[in-house]
């Protein structure tokens, strides 16, 4: 073999070893590629979770930021006490009857708001049937567990509870009050389902006077001047003087009297 033919032997075999060494890739660099290529991968999906958590978190606060709070309702227990300059008398504003007055028309002289909202709320053992009396600031309702109350108009507060027989033993059992209550300058009537008829002192809480009928009193007493007219289910229609109780008058129906008597000039009407 010529030295020429020699010498083009080993210039091909180093072109190819070149070649060869420019198309491998070195471990190392491999490796640091393979890297990269993780971390790429791995950087994305972070980056969009990343920002989903951000917009859910921003939702969330847009969220919390427009929900008006929530209005707590109050369950008061406990009462003040009353003055006397607390104890107004009825107004053209007031409701102190069950159907508003004498006449039983059940019209209020007083605008209500558009929009109601629950200020408070009183919780009873037995529930409450009849229609509450409202005087001013003052609200009187008579509940089934045999207690008149009288509370705060805006607040709440129970001023006093009176209760239908004098044993305060929660455990005795007490009439119920179904027909609401009357209320004049100085007193609270009402009637129980024993069939007594209550006078109570509007500033104390305090019986005044009471009388007994021989059956269930459903309706509320109607006042008039002095006199007031209560129904009972014992089927007579009876006027009371209004200051002390005593007994005016009674007229027998033919049956039981349950409701409220509608009084016009020198008119008493009931119905059955």
């Amino acid at each position: 073999m010529c030295l020429r033919t020699l010498c083009r032997i080993v210039i091909l075999l180093m072109s190819i070893s070149f070649l060869t060494g420019c198309t491998e890739t070195s471990p190392s660099n491999s490796v640091n590629k393979e890297a990269k290529n993780e971390e790429k991968q791995s950087d994305t999906p972070a980056l969009k979770k990343s920002s989903a958590e951000q917009s859910v978190s921003v939702l969330k606060k847009e969220t919390v930021s427009n929900k008006e709070p929530e209005k707590k309702i109050s369950t008061v227990q406990a009462s003040p006490t009353l003055k006397p300059e607390d104890i107004k008398p009825p107004g053209k504003n007031s409701w102190a009857t069950s159907r508003n007055g004498h006449f039983q028309r059940g019209l209020a002289k007083c605008e209500l708001p558009e929009k109601l909202e629950l200020l408070w709320k009183i919780k009873t053992a037995d529930g409450v049937v009849s229609t509450a009396a409202i005087v001013d600031k003052l609200v009187y309702v008579g509940a089934l567990n045999g207690y008149l109350y009288c509370i705060d108009r805006m607040t709440g507060h129970i001023y006093w509870k009176y209760r239908s027989i004098e044993n305060l033993d929660p455990e005795e059992f007490a009439p119920g009050f179904k027909g609401g209550p009357t209320v004049t300058d100085k007193l609270v009537y009402i009637g129980d389902e024993d069939g007594v008829i209550h006078a109570i002192d509007r500033l104390t809480g305090k019986k005044e006077w009471i009388f007994q009928t021989d059956a269930e009193v459903a309706g509320c007493p109607t006042i008039k001047g002095e006199h007031l007219i209560v129904g009972s289910h014992d089927s007579f229609l009876y006027c009371l003087n209004a200051t002390n109780g005593e007994i005016v008058w009674k007229f027998q129906t033919n049956d039981r009297v349950n409701c409220s008597a509608a009084i016009s000039e020198n008119f008493t009407f009931i119905a059955g």
